[in-house]
């Protein structure tokens, strides 16, 4: 019994180091897409059904292709910096200094997309991104050639916004506190309440 307890600080440890958020990839347009860079370590092979390339870097905001481990590169701090989304500046910003925008490498350089909107025709037309976070591996000069006001460039489907507020609405916030009341451990308890609201 002893010796089990004596192997649970290291497992503690382990598990912490191993934490990642492979979801982030999803968040930015084609990051589940993005080739490995030449020498790049943790390389995975890609899956074909997910128009993955051979070599893919599910990684893209860490200094491993592989993702999971510190330290992030430049694109992940900027991506975190961003809130973890795809924003207007993450997409003009070059993270990685290699004279391409993130939006750019990453088939989005008009910044259209946004989280949960389907590809743009560009992207789906044979584009190929670049590593937003690697300044050895970027598109090839010239290589993109766009028109921002053209539906090519737009996104199929938008994602729909939730949860936001449209501009120059006005914006209210409550607390409500209920003071001493305790959610029984034994059954499941739904409680409903109503509240009126002054316009």
């Amino acid at each position: 019994v002893m010796r089990l307890f004596d192997c649970l600080p290291v497992f503690q440890v382990a598990f912490r180091v191993a934490f990642a958020f492979p979801s982030y990839r999803l968040r930015v347009p084609n990051g589940e897409r993005v080739p490995c860079p030449d020498g790049a370590p943790g390389c995975d092979a890609g899956f074909e059904v997910q128009y993955q390339p051979a070599r893919a870097c599910n990684g893209v905001g860490h200094a491993s292709c592989r993702g999971g481990s510190l330290p992030l590169n430049k694109f992940g701090t900027d991506f975190l910096s961003a809130g973890a989304e795809w924003s207007q500046e993450l997409c003009q910003l070059d993270s990685d200094g290699d004279g391409q925008t993130n939006g750019y490498e990453l088939g989005d350089p008009c910044c259209h997309w946004s989280w949960g909107s389907s590809a743009s025709p560009f992207m789906e037309g044979g584009f190929t991104p670049s590593h937003p976070g690697n300044a050895s591996h970027k598109q090839a000069d010239s290589a993109l050639t766009f028109d921002c006001d053209s539906e090519s460039m737009k996104p199929r489907v938008r994602a729909i916004a939730v949860a936001a507020f449209n501009p120059n609405e006005e914006q209210r916030s409550m607390d409500f506190i209920i003071p001493n009341y305790t959610i029984p451990a034994q059954h499941t308890v739904y409680v409903n309440f109503a509240f009126n609201f002054n316009d």
